[in-house]
């Protein structure tokens, strides 16, 4: 089954343009000191980039083991931050926002182990993986799982985007104390400015949709 090359391409637009939006904005932060989650910054940079290629399936950016590396060392680092959320300010909604990144990684721990690739807007397993031919067994219920998962924590954060001011969303995302909810209105704007929360979660958003579609055309 492969896809529509229109939708191939609008999501690689989208994960390319997420890259760039965050390569642009974690300079941003490291030349001016400001202050900003530069881990959020640099996981949707390597996580767009690589599911940019397995989209277009142009290049290879490396072998599946060592990515599997690069993002369990991503789940363990935001696993962290998530049991240090509850552990210090007991923030469900900041620690829900840890974990997304948790989710994530393993989703994408979990396309190398199974060894897929994408053709045109269609994912399979790349054959001879482990001495088998297609996909292993656990991968169409694991997709599935990592499908629904992604779409709540997407919907999840639009909801977020709507509802909350951009203070309290830079709390959510760890960019600040909770004193911060209360800042003047005076100082709101320009806080926003710096930690651009609504931008961020835009970027959560742009990765768990880019996700759901690839996991859509597993087969």
């Amino acid at each position: 089954m492969y896809g529509p090359a229109w939708s191939v391409d609008l999501v690689a637009a989208l994960l390319l343009s997420t890259v760039a939006y965050c390569s642009v904005r974690l300079t941003f932060l490291l030349v001016t000191r400001r202050p900003g989650r530069r881990d959020f910054h640099v996981i949707h940079v390597v996580m767009g980039s690589v599911m940019a290629a397995m989209v277009l399936n142009i290049v290879q950016l490396g072998p599946n083991g060592a990515w599997r590396v690069v993002f369990t060392s991503f789940a363990g680092w935001f696993l962290w931050r998530s049991v240090s959320v509850v552990r210090i300010s007991s923030s469900a909604r900041q620690a829900v926002h840890e974990s997304n990144h948790v989710v994530t990684s393993v989703a994408m721990v979990a396309m190398f182990t199974g060894g897929m690739v994408m053709h045109g807007g269609s994912m399979a397993a790349m054959p001879g993986m482990a001495g088998m031919t297609g996909e292993p067994g656990w991968f169409l219920p694991a997709a599935v799982f990592f499908a629904l998962a992604l779409a709540g924590y997407g919907i999840w954060n639009v909801a977020l985007i709507v509802t909350m001011s951009a203070p309290a969303l830079s709390v959510h995302q760890g960019c600040a104390s909770s004193s911060s909810v209360r800042v003047p209105s005076s100082r709101s704007s320009s806080y926003a400015s710096v930690a651009a929360p609504r931008v961020a979660l835009c970027c959560d958003v742009a990765m768990a949709v880019s996700m759901v579609y690839m996991f859509a055309w597993v087969h």
